[in-house]
């Protein structure tokens, strides 16, 4: 689905009339994003094993879970009918002398995170992550963000 730029997370994602062609058919209420998630980060071009992830739960819009080096907490809601906000903070739990920086952040002890994901289906999600503190449309291009559900509620 072809993606707008805009000064807020609401009208980022394109409004098309049904039957537009591009459009995406994909309808999703608040509840369908209810599940376990496996959720991976990294740099365009990685290979799976190369990028960060963690298992997450997503409830009523509440977001945790863990990975092995971070505990994740957050929330995240529906925009639009296809799209989803996220906002993850990420505190670590674990100091690995060769842990590979993914965002191009500081990513110490605390840092936090969101995301404007596309639903590519209603159990896969793909977007690009943007820093706290930074607009959703001032966005990392090289670091994308993706989500697939493992089991729903």
């Amino acid at each position: 689905m072809p993606s707008a730029a805009a000064s807020s997370p609401e009208s980022r994602v394109p409004r098309y009339r049904p039957g537009t062609p591009g459009a995406s058919a994909i309808r999703l209420k608040p509840d369908d994003i209810d599940g376990i998630w496996t959720l991976s980060f990294g740099r365009f071009g990685w290979k799976d094993y190369e990028t960060r992830g963690a298992i997450l739960r997503i409830e009523r819009g509440a977001l945790f879970g863990g990975g092995s080096n971070f505990v994740y907490r957050g929330h995240c809601k529906l925009v639009g009918e296809a799209a989803i906000s996220i906002h993850i903070a990420l505190d670590r739990y674990l100091a690995d002398p060769n842990f590979q920086k993914v965002t191009g952040i500081n990513e110490t002890e605390h840092f936090e995170m969101n995301c404007i994901a596309d639903a590519l289906s209603p159990d896969h999600f793909e977007g690009r992550l943007a820093t706290a503190g930074r607009r959703t449309t001032d966005l990392l291009p090289e670091v994308r963000l993706t989500l697939i559900r493992f089991a729903p509620l």
